[in-house]
């Protein structure tokens, strides 16, 4: 069995939120505590989160990850703020170390980048800040087509590099809640 027959046999399965009050205990936690898979390591407290859930330039969208052996719950978490209508700005994208490995990170990328197309945005850019223990995600964003600018930051133009679709994963994607909108 290859590696995506394995994937496809685990029945795996996203739900994309936009973060709501009840998610938000949970999403800080990530923030606060996600150290392996998180692109800039960056930490907010509550009120911060609960300012950019509620503010017109953010998109705070989180994620919940199952499979055949179960739900694991909200496992990863992006911030996007919207700096223009054309243009986004990933403020971080973090993931629980324990469910690396499945794709899903690529997954729920690609599903908000699909959903910012439809919003009009044309470009996105990206920081990976380094850190002693975030090595993993050093080529997260070159693996997924952002090409690196001579301001250290990774720029995306989605018009050229449109966003992978839902059949490239052998993942089942929800949007239980639009973040277009």
């Amino acid at each position: 069995m290859s590696e995506e027959e394995f994937r496809k046999s685990l029945g795996l399965e996203i739900k994309v939120f936009k973060v709501e009050k009840q998610h938000l205990t949970r999403v800080t936690q990530l923030i606060n505590k996600t150290n392996q898979f998180n692109l800039t390591t960056r930490r907010y407290d509550e009120q911060q989160v609960r300012n950019m859930m509620t503010s017109a330039d953010w998109v705070v969208a989180d994620f919940t990850l199952a499979d055949v052996f179960g739900d694991s719950g909200i496992v990863g978490l992006a911030l996007i703020e919207l700096e223009s209508p054309r243009r986004a700005r990933l403020d971080n994208l973090l993931m629980s170390c324990r469910v690396i490995g499945r794709d899903a990170e690529a997954a729920f990328l690609h599903a908000l980048l699909r959903q910012l197309v439809e919003r009009g945005v044309e470009e996105i850019v990206a920081e990976y800040l380094p850190t002693a223990k975030n090595e993993l995600v050093k080529s997260f964003l070159a693996d997924q087509a952002f090409d690196p600018g001579a301001d250290g930051r990774f720029r995306r133009h989605l018009g050229d590099h449109p966003p992978r679709t839902e059949a490239d994963f052998p993942i089942e994607v929800h949007l239980a809640v639009q973040v277009s909108a």
